[in-house]
């Protein structure tokens, strides 16, 4: 019994002098951070309680620690590694990770890149509620699609404003709410199923006016793009990120798969076929034919034809 005691203590003196030996080493480089504090509770809902910045030796790490808090870290210069229960994470600048109250957690900072990160601690009754509103990654790492913006809120809000001045807390508490609502932009929960229906739509529209406009030999993603009101580059995006191909292979691609729909639901000639498709140099659509399908346009009808064998085979 006492030797299990013993193991028992042995076990939480070691996990104790893990963390003391890591708030030292913090405390041996935090003259490279500049950290605030607001001194003023103004607001039980939500309240920042600490943030700044830090431009990280090489090899700096915090942890094994836990936190009371939240605590959101956004990346500026550099990367490193952030590590959570589960799960280890390499980041770099336009990346940022959370960590949550009660879970340990380790971040180090690499040895020859080191980051440099602006952070911000806060608490209160809806901080939960509100960061559920984010889609972190794993429930932990935020990547930036407006770096550049993120960037300007959080450096924003990481001054130094005067501490326990009342427009000072208000001033930080705002900058606050700036950054979260940059945050919830990028990667609300909302605002992505509201994306994704903006998305789906653009897609519907624009496969709608292929099939309409297959037999056009100049159907061209520019084409597609004013017909709809968007640029080339994020129908692109959107076309890559629903089919993983570019609008130019699903215009092929659905030109193939046309082509031999026709040639084994009817009559029509293949030189008839590739008009209709808007291939009208017959070569070059017999060698694309071939290479999507395994058949010349000929061989195709002739094996998967259900008109030419109907025909054939009276």
């Amino acid at each position: 019994m006492t030797k299990g005691k013993n193991t028992k203590h042995n076990k939480h003196k070691a996990h104790a002098h893990v963390r003391h030996e890591s708030e030292r080493h913090v405390q041996s480089v935090i003259k490279n951070a500049e950290m605030f504090f607001t001194a003023l509770r103004l607001n039980g809902d939500l309240t920042v309680y600490q943030y700044g910045h830090h431009e990280c030796q090489n090899a700096h790490y915090h942890g094994p620690s836990e936190r009371e808090y939240y605590l959101f870290h956004y990346i500026v210069k550099g990367c490193g590694i952030y590590r959570t229960e589960n799960k280890e994470y390499h980041l770099k600048s336009g990346e940022g990770f959370l960590i949550k109250p009660g879970e340990t957690t380790f971040y180090q900072a690499d040895e020859t890149d080191p980051w440099e990160y602006y952070f911000v601690a806060f608490h209160g009754t809806i901080a939960k509620n509100v960061i559920a509103e984010i889609n972190f990654e794993d429930g932990y790492i935020f990547r930036s699609e407006n770096p550049e913006t993120m960037e300007r809120c959080i450096k924003s809000l990481c001054k130094h404003y005067p501490t326990g001045m009342l427009w000072g807390e208000y001033k930080v508490l705002g900058k606050f709410y700036t950054l979260l609502s940059e945050m919830i932009k990028e990667k609300g929960i909302s605002s992505s199923v509201q994306q994704r229906k903006q998305n789906l739509s653009v897609v519907n529209k624009a496969l709608s006016y292929i099939k309409e406009n297959i037999s056009q030999d100049d159907l061209s993603v520019q084409g597609i793009a004013d017909h709809i009101n968007l640029d080339r580059t994020s129908l692109y995006r959107i076309f890559k990120k629903k089919f993983n191909i570019s609008v130019v292979r699903y215009i092929k691609n659905h030109r193939m798969d046309r082509a031999a729909a026709l040639l084994s639901e009817t009559a029509l000639t293949c030189r008839e076929i590739c008009v209709r498709v808007g291939m009208p140099e017959y070569p070059n659509f017999c060698k694309s034919f071939k290479a999507y399908y395994g058949y010349s346009p000929m061989d195709y009808r002739k094996t998967f034809g259900t008109v030419y064998k109907k025909k054939h085979h009276k």
